[in-house]
Protein backbone atom coordinates (compact mmCIF):
# COMPACT_ATOMS: atom_id res chain seq x y z
CA UNK A 1 0.00 0.00 0.00
CA UNK A 2 1.15 3.65 -0.95
CA UNK A 3 0.55 6.90 0.14
CA UNK A 4 2.09 8.82 3.06
CA UNK A 5 1.89 8.16 6.72
CA UNK A 6 2.51 10.06 10.37
CA UNK A 7 4.61 9.60 12.90
CA UNK A 8 2.24 7.01 14.36
CA UNK A 9 2.67 5.38 11.15
CA UNK A 10 -1.16 5.79 10.34
CA UNK A 11 -2.01 6.63 6.98
CA UNK A 12 -2.81 10.69 6.08
CA UNK A 13 -4.14 12.34 3.17
CA UNK A 14 -2.19 13.29 0.16
CA UNK A 15 -1.39 17.00 0.85
CA UNK A 16 -1.24 17.21 4.57
CA UNK A 17 1.75 19.08 6.00
CA UNK A 18 3.87 17.44 8.61
CA UNK A 19 4.60 20.14 10.69
CA UNK A 20 4.00 22.97 8.76
CA UNK A 21 5.44 26.38 8.95
CA UNK A 22 3.58 29.38 10.09
CA UNK A 23 3.88 32.32 11.92
CA UNK A 24 1.55 35.25 12.89
CA UNK A 25 1.70 38.79 14.53
CA UNK A 26 -0.75 40.05 16.81
CA UNK A 27 -1.70 43.68 17.36
CA UNK A 28 -0.64 44.48 20.71
CA UNK A 29 -1.78 48.02 20.70
CA UNK A 30 -3.54 50.58 18.97
CA UNK A 31 -1.71 51.53 15.43
CA UNK A 32 -1.84 55.41 14.30
CA UNK A 33 -0.13 56.12 11.16
CA UNK A 34 -0.13 59.79 9.56
CA UNK A 35 -2.06 60.13 6.29
CA UNK A 36 -0.98 57.02 4.58
CA UNK A 37 -1.88 57.81 0.98
CA UNK A 38 0.89 55.64 -0.26
CA UNK A 39 1.36 51.43 0.04
CA UNK A 40 2.88 52.02 3.88
CA UNK A 41 3.75 48.96 6.04
CA UNK A 42 1.40 48.41 9.32
CA UNK A 43 3.60 48.89 11.90
CA UNK A 44 4.37 51.49 15.09
CA UNK A 45 6.01 51.45 18.22
CA UNK A 46 4.50 48.06 20.39
CA UNK A 47 1.98 47.85 17.37
CA UNK A 48 2.58 43.61 16.86
CA UNK A 49 3.75 41.41 18.90
CA UNK A 50 4.54 38.44 17.65
CA UNK A 51 1.83 35.43 17.69
CA UNK A 52 2.45 31.59 17.64
CA UNK A 53 4.46 30.19 15.05
CA UNK A 54 5.49 26.61 14.23
CA UNK A 55 8.23 25.77 13.94
CA UNK A 56 10.09 27.97 16.61
CA UNK A 57 12.73 30.80 15.00
CA UNK A 58 15.33 28.34 16.74
CA UNK A 59 14.54 24.88 14.53
CA UNK A 60 14.13 27.45 11.26
CA UNK A 61 10.32 28.54 11.33
CA UNK A 62 9.12 31.73 9.64
CA UNK A 63 11.10 35.09 11.43
CA UNK A 64 8.65 37.52 13.06
CA UNK A 65 9.60 40.98 13.87
CA UNK A 66 7.15 43.14 15.35
CA UNK A 67 8.98 45.99 15.39
CA UNK A 68 9.18 46.11 11.42
CA UNK A 69 5.80 44.45 11.15
CA UNK A 70 7.13 41.91 8.78
CA UNK A 71 7.13 37.91 8.68
CA UNK A 72 10.44 36.54 6.72
CA UNK A 73 9.72 33.15 4.58
CA UNK A 74 12.63 30.68 5.74
CA UNK A 75 11.07 27.59 3.71
CA UNK A 76 10.29 27.67 -0.11
CA UNK A 77 6.70 26.61 -0.56
CA UNK A 78 2.77 27.67 -1.12
CA UNK A 79 1.29 30.13 2.04
CA UNK A 80 -2.40 31.16 2.73
CA UNK A 81 -1.74 34.65 3.55
CA UNK A 82 -4.42 36.02 6.48
CA UNK A 83 -5.08 39.27 7.53
CA UNK A 84 -7.31 41.27 9.67
CA UNK A 85 -7.94 44.89 11.26
CA UNK A 86 -10.74 46.45 12.94
CA UNK A 87 -11.74 49.14 15.38
CA UNK A 88 -10.74 51.52 12.62
CA UNK A 89 -10.83 55.20 13.25
CA UNK A 90 -13.85 56.62 11.49
CA UNK A 91 -13.16 59.29 9.39
CA UNK A 92 -16.01 60.77 7.03
CA UNK A 93 -15.93 58.88 3.42
CA UNK A 94 -12.47 57.87 3.77
CA UNK A 95 -11.40 55.27 1.77
CA UNK A 96 -9.06 52.29 3.29
CA UNK A 97 -7.46 49.51 1.64
CA UNK A 98 -4.93 47.20 3.26
CA UNK A 99 -2.81 45.30 0.80
CA UNK A 100 -0.20 42.18 1.15
CA UNK A 101 2.85 42.51 -0.16
CA UNK A 102 6.33 40.42 -0.11
CA UNK A 103 8.85 39.48 -2.58
CA UNK A 104 12.98 39.40 -1.62
CA UNK A 105 12.05 43.18 -0.40
CA UNK A 106 8.41 43.49 0.74
CA UNK A 107 7.32 45.20 -2.33
CA UNK A 108 5.83 43.18 -4.50
CA UNK A 109 1.98 43.19 -4.16
CA UNK A 110 1.22 39.56 -3.41
CA UNK A 111 -2.91 40.54 -3.86
CA UNK A 112 -5.17 40.19 -0.59
CA UNK A 113 -6.85 43.93 -1.74
CA UNK A 114 -9.56 44.63 1.35
CA UNK A 115 -10.56 47.79 0.15
CA UNK A 116 -13.70 50.23 2.01
CA UNK A 117 -15.28 53.32 2.10
CA UNK A 118 -15.27 54.46 5.70
CA UNK A 119 -18.49 56.28 6.54
CA UNK A 120 -19.50 58.30 9.85
CA UNK A 121 -20.65 55.54 12.15
CA UNK A 122 -19.69 52.30 13.64
CA UNK A 123 -15.91 51.56 13.69
CA UNK A 124 -14.72 49.66 10.27
CA UNK A 125 -13.75 46.06 10.17
CA UNK A 126 -11.55 44.52 7.34
CA UNK A 127 -10.26 41.41 6.61
CA UNK A 128 -9.08 39.10 3.43
CA UNK A 129 -6.56 36.64 2.45
CA UNK A 130 -4.66 35.19 -0.42
CA UNK A 131 -2.37 32.79 -1.70
CA UNK A 132 1.04 32.82 -2.67
CA UNK A 133 4.36 31.41 -3.69
CA UNK A 134 7.24 31.98 -1.13
CA UNK A 135 11.01 32.12 -1.67
CA UNK A 136 13.40 31.27 0.78
CA UNK A 137 13.74 35.64 2.16
CA UNK A 138 10.74 36.50 0.82
CA UNK A 139 9.45 39.42 3.35
CA UNK A 140 5.72 39.39 4.20
CA UNK A 141 4.30 42.80 5.00
CA UNK A 142 0.50 44.10 5.14
CA UNK A 143 0.33 47.83 3.82
CA UNK A 144 -2.37 50.47 4.14
CA UNK A 145 -3.42 53.30 1.88
CA UNK A 146 -6.33 55.92 3.78
CA UNK A 147 -7.18 58.35 0.95
CA UNK A 148 -7.59 61.13 3.66
CA UNK A 149 -6.45 61.76 7.48
CA UNK A 150 -4.82 59.45 9.66
CA UNK A 151 -5.60 55.75 9.93
CA UNK A 152 -5.97 53.91 13.58
CA UNK A 153 -6.36 50.59 14.27
CA UNK A 154 -7.37 49.18 17.54
CA UNK A 155 -6.94 45.25 16.58
CA UNK A 156 -5.59 43.56 14.12
CA UNK A 157 -3.42 40.10 13.19
CA UNK A 158 -1.62 39.28 10.05
CA UNK A 159 -1.32 35.06 9.70
CA UNK A 160 1.32 33.72 7.01
CA UNK A 161 0.90 29.79 6.66
CA UNK A 162 2.17 27.01 4.15
CA UNK A 163 -0.09 24.62 2.82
Amino acid sequence: MSGVFGSDGKQVPQGFKNLPHFAELQQAASCALTTPTAATVVTDADCWAAGDQSPTNALGGPLVSATAGTITITKAGNYEIEYGQSDITVVNAQVITLQVFGGAAGTTTLGGISKSTQLTGAPLVMAGKCFAACAVGDVITLKVIASTGNYTSAAGFLLVKEI
